[in-house]
């Protein structure tokens, strides 16, 4: 949990965009679909 300072909408940004598909904020996206 180290994304506390990131905007809900930021979570839902696609793996992509992100660093990394082991991204906290990618792990909460694949969360809401598991």
């Amino acid at each position: 949990m180290g994304q506390q300072g990131v905007a809900p909408h930021e979570w839902e940004v696609p793996p992509s965009q992100l660093p990394s598909p082991n991204n906290c904020s990618y792990k909460f996206t694949k969360r809401g679909d598991d």
